[in-house]
């Protein structure tokens, strides 16, 4: 069952980063990531749309796309090498719209990469490593490419750690509120207020087209409260 976290119920102000599904977005600085990797973040999905993405981190070295598939609404997580795919691990069914979710990729040295949504893993697969190389494409909400949509719905608490997080890890810590200065972590975006870093990591966002913070978006006319049930 959904469950919503402690740290943003007690929030005086809870936020999210509210996008639009036509161009909003937030524009990542460079990171330098590869290897084994973790992402993390609570997602409101307005309506699917084709290839919308909630992050991803692109080079010549490759891309690392994190998102929902075509036009299904699965969770899907791939990593190519600049000219061909590495290989890519899919969720089974689609994530359900109009409702908060936690969904994280976490992908081990040894190619072993798990999807989770609400903290179950929900599909395994093998797959190449993505080069440990700098990447100056990323993006929250957003693909590389310019055929595919913007993600229409919500972010809040996007986490990216260069370690591959465990099962009970992911599990044990999707409502908790975190330190920032955690091993591996790489960036931490709790979307209070802006999409500054709070890791201290001098990665912070910054928003574009018009996207904004808010702690009420609305999905199709109907006001939604951040974190309600």
């Amino acid at each position: 069952d959904f469950v919503v976290p402690e740290l943003l119920q007690d929030a005086a102000t809870p936020q999210a980063l509210a996008l639009d599904g036509v161009n909003d977005y937030v524009d990542l600085p460079d990171i330098t990531i590869g290897g084994a990797l973790t992402i993390e973040a609570w997602v409101f999905v307005d309506q699917h749309q084709n290839w919308a993405r909630i992050f991803e981190a692109a080079s010549p070295a490759g891309n690392i796309s994190f998102g929902f598939r075509e036009d299904s609404g699965r969770l899907f997580y791939e990593v190519g090498d600049g000219d061909d795919s590495l290989g890519v691990v899919i969720a089974p069914t689609a994530l359900p719209t109009g409702q908060w979710a936690h969904v994280a990729v976490s992908q081990a040295n040894t190619g072993t990469t798990k999807l989770y949504i609400n903290g179950q893993v929900v599909a395994t697969s093998t797959i190449g490593l993505p080069a440990d190389v700098a990447r100056a494409d990323v993006f929250l909400g957003k693909s590389h490419y310019a055929g595919d949509a913007y993600l229409s719905g919500a972010l809040r608490d996007v986490r990216i750690w260069d370690t591959a997080r465990s099962d009970a890890e992911i599990f044990n810590n999707q409502g908790n509120t975190l330190a920032g200065n955690e091993a591996g972590l790489v960036a931490w975006y709790p979307m209070a207020n802006s999409p500054l870093d709070a890791a201290g990591r001098d990665q912070d966002g910054t928003l574009m087209n018009g996207a904004t913070m808010t702690g009420v978006f609305t999905p199709r006319g109907n006001p939604v409260a951040v974190f309600d049930e």
